[in-house]
């Protein structure tokens, strides 16, 4: 599967799960609860590392130069919408 396909099924099962009892105000365990939450938890950071590999390969493919970018810092604030000094952090953070 691609990046772009696994991407669009990834964006497919989380809009099935907005549905979930949690979610629409119906009586759950402390126990669902809590490993629902723990689950979310690890699912955010698995894809913050998705994340930070596709950063790493924009920086590799020289993207921003593409893009008319400085730095991939700069391309990357201007894609995501968050300030420099954020982006820049995420581009070092990428890179290690």
């Amino acid at each position: 599967m691609g990046l772009m396909a696994g991407l669009e099924a990834a964006h497919a099962a989380v809009d099935a799960l907005v549905g979930a009892p949690a979610l629409t105000g119906q009586v759950v365990s402390v126990a669902e609860c809590a490993a629902a939450v723990r689950s979310v938890e690890r699912l955010v950071r698995r894809v913050e590392a998705i994340r930070l590999r596709v950063v790493s390969a924009a920086a590799r493919s020289d993207v921003a130069a593409q893009a008319g970018h400085a730095s991939t810092g700069a391309w990357l604030a201007s894609t995501t919408r968050t300030t420099g000094r954020e982006a820049a952090g995420q581009v070092r953070l990428a890179e290690m």
